[in-house]
């Protein structure tokens, strides 16, 4: 993690435990379920992201606000990628990252003022 923009009290470098939707169950009987979610895009290990992200009680994980709509990446190019597969999203692609963060960072405060 490198910022927290609202809520929680986390230092950069923390790490968090995210759950996303999709994956593989193993069942005791030994049969499989697997859901796919073919409107979120796979994050990928190593990339950056900004997610809007809301706590699981009492687990303390978290989980992304609005599925696939909470989950940008900020591409090595300086752009934005949005993770999810909606035309509504397609207005934040290859927005400039800065930009970007800082209005995150200005809805974030504005919020918290109130």
């Amino acid at each position: 993690m490198e910022e927290v923009l609202k809520g929680g009290h986390y230092n950069p470098g923390d790490n968090i435990a995210v759950s996303l939707p999709g994956g593989l169950f193993s069942f005791e009987h030994g049969t499989m379920a697997k859901v796919r979610t073919p409107e979120f895009k796979k994050m990928v290990n190593g990339h950056r992201y900004l997610l809007y992200l809301r706590v699981v009680h009492p687990a303390n994980y978290f989980v992304s606000t609005g599925g696939a709509k909470g989950i940008f990446e900020l591409k090595p190019d300086g752009t934005v990628g949005p993770h999810a597969l909606y035309s509504a999203m397609a207005k934040y692609a290859s927005n400039d990252e800065r930009q970007f963060v800082e209005e995150a960072r200005d809805v974030a405060k504005e919020k918290n003022e109130h």
